[in-house]
């Protein structure tokens, strides 16, 4: 859109804004538009200096690699910084080059030309790169989640591995060299283990806090978890096998680290240690204070690669179950899941078992790929892209407890699940809790949360508790208020540990949007036969929802 308040300028004037001038300025294209993101590059984008990448041109191609962009909120973010159009002729040959990328794409180019095919099933959340939930009726239908259905989770293009060639290298403080393990080695030279596991996103149920303020991400609805078999040898042997000593008071040779990262305290029975900024520069530390990072074969434009950590604790215990997975429920890895290889990290979040694994390294500090540094944070409601301090907030790593309702749900863009007024609601979900927590009980309200029962849980997963790395599914047959018209459904968990679910989204509430367990709401409109609602509008008033306003949506 040309805006007649604004000044038109070139591709050439464009191009010197390219953060190499004497002003050090970045100016980028959309459409028309040219914005001047240099203050915005240096704190509040979410994306850090990545957006240097389009300094001087267009920000288009990167935007079609990153789609989580495309929405209206950051379109409005976007033309606050506008400071100029660009002219016809420039707008032209920026449209002409992305022409030229369509064509290549079609033509088998682009990062995107080789992506798995998928079910028709799974709800999209964006194509490129693809991200999809699993349907809320088919989450709750089996224990474990179909492998074709399971939730899909790509930061970036998923990459064509080959098998025959694809080798694991492992390396760094411990470890006299570097050590490399093909896939015929990882299959027969280490026992395999099955561990079930539900994996869960960190924004997960994120579009329930996007109606209280705009938040930065996927919109995610309450599916982007599932849970699965995964068979593979133990990360904890594989390390053994490089050389690196299991014992978390083992003493290894390591580099100084650097200031200002997080660390994960150790649990219960572990003694804690010192992040990074508290260490000191040594070159020997004990093996519990060291972190395992871990790098995909999916990169980004820039060619570096994803990447995530763990606390070296973690990795080694035996209590702590973690997998090199080759398969999932019974089957070759899918590629949209890490084929041939992915870590699976019992109990954290779904972005530290990083998929399509390349290679590991032991390290006196947490990974300085940006999902770990600048994304998966702990922020607070305190915390907005204005000023935020993400290389300072703690990495997210175990996952709160969670439940959610899938049945009833509201249908065809309805705001309410229509229910049966003459009848018990049967309703039915997932609970799950970070950590290994097994779930202690479900409640459930058809009334705000005035009264509750007790939901019957289903666990098939026989894990004890402190190694409970599996969902429960539960259901629940709850009588509907008498005479009301309207009332909202709510449940909550509580996990072995006795952390229960917060009732608001609002306190909640951070910029990316991640790490929402409020208790699940589904408003429910109750239809009743006509006799009833006749008799009722002739002399009985009319019970509704409670009236302190829980009916309102979280």
């Amino acid at each position: 859109m040309f805006r007649d308040d604004l000044p038109t300028v070139s591709l050439e004037e464009l191009q010197d804004h390219d953060g190499t001038g004497p002003d050090a300025s970045v100016w980028v294209a959309y459409g028309r538009g040219v914005y001047d993101v240099t203050e915005f590059a240096r704190g509040a984008h979410p994306g850090g200096d990545k957006i240097l990448l389009a300094a001087g041109g267009d920000i288009a191609p990167f935007w079609d690699l990153y789609a989580v962009h495309k929405t209206g909120w950051v379109y409005e973010v976007l033309e606050e910084l506008r400071v100029a159009n660009l002219d016809s002729l420039g707008a032209e040959r920026l449209a002409e080059a992305a022409r030229a990328r369509a064509a290549a794409a079609a033509a088998g180019g682009g990062v995107f030309a080789n992506e798995p095919a998928r079910s028709p099933a799974l709800e999209v959340r964006s194509q490129r790169p693809f991200n999809a939930e699993t349907p809320p009726g088919a989450l709750c239908a089996s224990f474990r989640t179909p492998s074709d259905e399971f939730y899909v989770r790509n930061h970036l293009a998923v990459p064509d591995v080959d098998p025959a060639t694809h080798v694991l290298t492992v390396e760094g403080s411990g470890i006299a060299s570097p050590v490399t393990f093909t896939l015929d080695d990882l299959a027969s030279k280490f026992e395999q283990v099955d561990v079930e596991v539900t994996l869960q996103c960190g924004g997960n149920r994120r579009r329930e806090m996007s109606r209280v303020r705009n938040v930065h991400g996927l919109d995610w609805d309450r599916a982007a978890i599932g849970n699965a078999v995964w068979r593979g040898p133990r990360l904890r042997d594989v390390l053994r096998a490089a050389g690196l000593p299991l014992d978390e008071d083992a003493v290894v040779s390591v580099q100084p680290a650097a200031a200002g990262a997080s660390a994960e305290a150790a649990p219960a029975g572990l003694p804690a240690g010192p992040g990074r900024a508290d260490a000191e520069a040594s070159p020997t530390k004990r093996l519990r204070d060291l972190h395992v990072q871990m790098e995909g074969a999916d990169t980004d434009e820039g060619g570096s690669p994803y990447g995530a950590s763990v606390p070296a604790w973690r990795a080694v215990s035996a209590e702590q179950d973690v997998v090199l997975a080759l398969q999932m429920n019974g089957e070759p890895m899918p590629r949209d899941h890490g084929f041939p290889l992915r870590a699976v990290v019992p109990g954290v979040v779904g972005s530290r078992s990083v998929k399509w694994l390349t290679r590991i390294r032991v390290a006196d500090e947490e990974s300085t790929s940006f999902w770990q540094r600048k994304d998966y944070k702990a922020l607070g409601p305190a915390t907005d892209w204005a000023s935020p301090d993400l290389e300072r907030a703690r990495s997210i790593q175990e996952m709160p407890v969670q439940a959610a309702v899938l049945r009833p749900l509201p249908r065809g863009g309805a705001e309410a699940a229509v229910v049966d007024g003459t009848r018990p609601v049967a309703v039915e979900g997932y609970a799950w809790s970070g950590g290994g927590r097994g779930i202690a009980r479900v409640d459930v309200s058809a009334d705000g949360g005035a009264t509750w029962q007790e939901a019957e849980l289903r666990d098939e997963s026989g894990q004890r508790d402190g190694r409970h790395w599996a969902w429960v599914l539960w259901h629940a047959s709850v009588p509907v208020p008498a005479g009301a018209d309207t009332t909202e459904l709510v449940a909550r968990a509580v996990d072995s540990s006795l952390n229960v679910q917060p009732e608001r989204v609002g306190p909640q509430w951070s910029a990316r949007g991640l790490l929402n367990n409020a208790w699940t709401r589904v408003p429910l409109t109750i239809r009743r036969p006509a006799a009833c609602a006749a008799g009722r509008d002739a002399g009985a008033p009319s019970a509704r929802a409670p009236a302190d306003g829980s009916m309102r949506r979280a």
